[in-house]
């Protein structure tokens, strides 16, 4: 979502607000963190993952979360925004060779 925002100006609906989206899964994730795993703010366990998934946590840790992804959103942004360049040349490299190589101390990963 930060990407986008960064190139085009404007998230798209597949972004955010869906199952799977880049916002559901940032959610999900922060909800373990503080739900289950004990990272947020005040150590402590609500429940198991699977526990947790199908209902809100108390409101103080709701808001914990909310905090985590508006944080790790804008943090996002920035980088996005000050590697736009990159950014953009990664993607047209996507589209032109259909996959992505990292180049690491020598070795070549294909993505």
């Amino acid at each position: 979502m930060a990407a986008e925002v960064a190139v085009f100006g404007d998230p798209s609906i597949g972004s955010g607000g869906t199952i799977g989206s880049d916002v559901e899964r940032a959610t999900a994730v922060a909800r373990r963190m503080v739900g289950s795993y004990g990272l947020g703010k005040t150590p402590v366990f609500m429940g198991t993952v699977k526990e947790l998934a199908d209902k809100p946590l108390p409101e103080r840790l709701e808001v914990e979360v909310s905090q985590i992804i508006d944080e790790e959103y804008e943090r996002m942004l920035s980088m996005m925004t000050e590697e736009r360049e990159r950014v953009l040349a990664l993607a047209a490299d996507v589209v032109t060779h259909r996959m992505v190589k990292i180049e690491r101390g020598g070795l070549a990963e294909a993505a």
